[in-house]
């Protein structure tokens, strides 16, 4: 394997972590602020508002597109077919979901948060 195309492959591992940390941010500083520190609920509500308006303008995160063109680069066929939440939920629990049936889900969730945030924020 040519050292460039493993150099792709780590830039990909290294996009495809840091997508795996923005989610763990998301949903565990849910928790965070609602179980323990609601000085925390401005910033939990900016990442919210981030990925939110993401998802709203361009219709997919960054961090997928980024890591997809990253792979391509070590394989051209490479494809989450615009859907790294359909690509992941497809292999882990052996379903046949498109990007179209299963995209909403981000927004929905961005949309939960950010209401709890907003009632916490309002509650302290």
């Amino acid at each position: 394997m040519p050292f460039r195309a493993v150099l792709y492959r780590m830039a990909a591992n290294g996009v495809a972590l840091l997508h795996l940390i923005w989610i763990a941010l998301v949903a565990g500083g849910a928790a965070y602020v609602f179980l323990a520190d609601h000085r925390f609920v401005l910033v939990h509500a900016g990442l919210i508002g981030i990925g939110l308006l993401f998802w709203i303008v361009i219709r997919v995160c960054p961090l997928t597109w980024l890591e997809e063109k990253l792979r391509r680069q070590d394989n051209p066929h490479f494809s989450y077919h615009n859907s790294f939440i359909a690509h992941h939920w497809n292999k882990l629990f052996k379903t046949h979901w498109t990007g179209k049936q299963i995209n909403f889900l981000p927004i929905l969730a961005y949309v939960i948060l950010g209401i709890i945030d907003i009632l916490i924020f309002l509650h302290r």
